[in-house]
């Protein structure tokens, strides 16, 4: 019984360096693809559209990227049409300076081709920062638990080592 508590408080402290770890995920590729392996696919699609100038359906991560374009597309249209339409390709067009009220800067524009045949312009800085919310809750809702169930087996090892390992005097 003795060192059951010993063992109980060792555990608990390695759960929250996985929690530690879980949150620093960005420096660590292989725990990334584990942890959020639909933003870890997108990133490889923006990185080949970045380079390649387009996505094809058969590129890995396009489904990830079509799916944040269509949520993104059912904000302004109805889930009837949205329901018919898939994306053929994603081209990378020609960087362009854009001046406005609310954006100054360099824009990226991405041009879907969609299965009936029209073209939608998209930004790849909104493509970029719908990815990233594929990781951010998970992570953090990952980080969270294992804190806190390391922080509970941690206790719990520390109570049975104080309360039962020890002979009373």
């Amino acid at each position: 019984m003795e060192k059951l508590g010993v063992v109980i408080f060792i555990v608990g402290i390695l759960v929250s360096v996985c929690a530690f770890v879980a949150d620093k995920v960005d420096h660590i590729p292989a725990v990334l693809k584990l942890l959020a392996p639909g933003y870890a696919r997108a990133q490889t699609a923006i990185e080949k559209l970045k380079s390649a100038k387009t996505l094809e359906p058969s590129d890995a991560g396009f489904a990830e990227i079509s799916k944040l374009f269509f949520e993104r597309a059912a904000s302004e249209n109805a889930p009837e049409l949205l329901a018919t339409l898939s994306i053929r390709k994603l081209t990378r067009q020609t960087a362009m300076m854009a001046f406005g009220e609310s954006q100054v800067g360099e824009v990226v524009p991405v041009e879907a081709e969609l299965s009936n045949g029209q073209k939608v312009q998209w930004d790849l800085k909104q493509i970029e920062a719908q990815a990233t919310s594929l990781k951010e809750s998970r992570i953090f809702h990952f980080s969270v638990g294992f804190f806190v169930l390391g922080l509970i087996i941690a206790t719990a090892g520390f109570l049975i080592d104080h309360f039962c390992g020890r002979p009373k005097v």
